[in-house]
């Protein structure tokens, strides 16, 4: 019993350190995703999303697993969670925010687009004018709306335990953005891109609960035992 347990803080001694070393990588490349999503918006090169998803969305997940399984204090493994949380979630809602505002949006003028109030409608233009065209770049659009909000659907339950409220946040959430965008002139209000943005935080809040379901083998969090709002 004690080798097993010798053992066990023997892989702690290693997890820790290599959980801060991940960390800090996806630290590190944070100020470089910034500027680009700052100066690029809705226009970032694809390359910048494959790197922003390898060097920082990667260690960050790799970390937070790490720190789950370590064998560390429930107190230190809360606190150190909770950083990971709370950084990785101010990061999206910085690369949300000039996705939705900034970039190239700044520079575009939508005063001669009609807002579409009709369901799937945009969608169905977009697919038809693609295909004429023999171009598949509106797929770029599709799935850009779909990717933006999952980030929104895996990181809000870990912290509102509540399904329903969870869903009415992220609703209300996506629904201001739409409207935002349109009061400022930066875009136009679409009832696909609602449809589109809730698709995504959906599929995000999917992969909380197979996260929850497997890796935590479906244990509720301590802090949802003590208010035992767990769905």
């Amino acid at each position: 019993m004690k080798n097993g347990s010798k053992k066990h803080r023997m892989k702690s001694g290693i997890v820790i350190p290599t959980a801060i070393l991940l960390f800090s990588l996806a630290l590190a490349f944070t100020p470089r995703t910034l500027i680009e999503f700052y100066y690029n918006g809705a226009f970032v090169p694809m390359l910048r999303i494959a790197k922003t998803f390898v060097f920082v969305v990667v260690p960050l997940v790799s970390a937070t697993y790490l720190l789950y399984k370590s064998s560390i204090g429930d107190q230190l493994k809360r606190v150190s969670l909770n950083i990971v949380w709370c950084f990785s979630f101010a990061l999206y809602i910085a690369i949300l925010f000039f996705v939705l505002f900034s970039g190239g949006r700044r520079d575009y003028d939508y005063s001669n687009m009609k807002p579409n109030i009709l369901p799937l409608i945009s969608i169905i233009k977009a697919i038809k004018a693609g295909s004429a065209a023999h171009d598949l770049s509106f797929l770029r659009g599709i799935l850009l709306n779909i990717l933006l909000f999952m980030p929104f659907g895996l990181l809000l339950p870990w912290k509102v335990k509540n399904r329903h409220a969870a869903m009415l946040y992220i609703f209300l959430s996506v629904c201001i953005s739409e409207v935002a965008q349109q009061i400022f002139a930066v875009g136009v209000f679409d009832i696909d891109d609602i449809f589109l943005n809730l698709i995504g935080a959906g599929v995000g809040t999917w992969i909380y609960r197979i996260i929850v379901s497997s890796v935590m083998d479906g244990r509720p969090t301590e802090e949802c035992r003590r208010r035992k709002k767990c769905s």
